[in-house]
């Protein structure tokens, strides 16, 4: 992934500018500035996900276990599509405030929330089962997967646009 992309790069040229630095300008700032910070980001995003999904599997016991039983990949994508729909109509400060990173904040508070909400449904007292936890988070991925459906039937097409390339993902 450093040698392919717009800026044509060999493998002799890549190896030059990883161990020497020499080659010309362009390509030294591509490979130094843009690849390699994206492809150090892409392995510590990497490593954080393989990390907490290992801790999902742990707890649950069940190597198929995912953040979805839980609610918190739903209770991410609201808040993520809560920030793309309604940021410029009824969030429009919080959009005008955070400016390009308003769906990522959208999406870690949408997280944080459904996280708080199952906890607390799903512990009475003292008393927290595993059981109580999978079955308030799969209740309340239901009802947060409605409210995902009703932001998606209100958008316009420039929206539509929006969380259709939100939702294909990137690090670019």
């Amino acid at each position: 992934s450093l040698a392919i992309g717009g800026v044509d790069i060999s493998l002799s040229q890549l190896v030059d500018i990883l161990s020497y630095g020499e080659a010309n300008s362009l390509q030294n700032a591509v490979i130094w500035e843009i690849r390699l910070p994206r492809l150090l980001l892409t392995m510590a995003v990497g490593a954080g996900l393989a990390a907490s999904g290992a801790a999902m599997q742990a707890i649950f016991r069940n190597p198929l276990a995912d953040p979805g039983l839980i609610g918190i990949t739903s209770g991410a994508a609201l808040g993520a599509i809560a920030a793309i729909v309604l940021g410029n109509s009824l969030l429009s400060s919080f959009s005008e405030t955070y400016g390009i990173y308003a769906v990522p904040m959208g999406a870690f508070l949408g997280c944080l929330v459904i996280c708080a909400l199952v906890y607390k449904l799903s512990s009475q007292g003292n008393q927290f089962t595993i059981i109580s936890l999978l079955l308030a988070g799969i209740a309340i991925n239901a009802i947060v997967s409605a409210f995902i459906g009703i932001l998606t039937l209100i958008s316009s097409d420039a929206e539509l646009r929006d969380l259709t390339f939100w939702g294909m993902g990137s690090l670019a």
